[in-house]
């Protein structure tokens, strides 16, 4: 039985495989998966593109980057649903009654403020759990 797999190389210097490593690590992956990955859709064919800005629909990396994005909205819906909710509740308590539609309308325009605040610090915020998390799994590892 002949062998049907062919072996293809390329030159690359001390830099571009020490990043493609570090890239096919990142992914579990090792090099020659990585590299297979990196240049050949799952299917074999050409993928139509997922968005207006180009991004191939089979880029790993694209589409955590989304799946990251789509994380972090869905925690500040959280956040501000949370908020409204007992900032509503709160406010029923001082006044003794349901809040009225133009009260309710004050604590919206109030939730909505803090709701921004929470978007301008949420960045950092995220990028300290997760430095965090990364310092845990280190010392879990050692």
């Amino acid at each position: 039985m002949e062998n049907d797999n062919k072996n293809i190389g390329f030159r690359a210097n001390n830099e571009e495989v020490a990043l493609i490593d570090q890239e096919a690590a990142r992914i579990g992956m090792n090099r020659a998966d990585y590299l297979r990955f990196r240049t050949i859709p799952a299917n074999g064919k050409k993928q139509e593109t997922s968005d207006t800005t180009g991004t191939s629909i089979d880029n790993l990396e694209a589409r955590l980057e989304k799946l990251e994005a789509l994380v972090k909205h869905g925690i500040y819906i959280t956040n501000q649903v949370y908020v409204a909710l007992y900032a509503i509740a709160e406010d029923e308590g001082k006044a003794g009654r349901f809040l009225t539609a133009p009260q309710l309308d004050e604590v919206h325009d109030r939730v909505r403020a803090e709701a921004l605040d929470y978007a301008v610090k949420f960045p950092a915020s995220f990028a300290a759990v997760q430095a965090e998390i990364a310092a845990m799994n280190e010392k879990a590892k050692a």
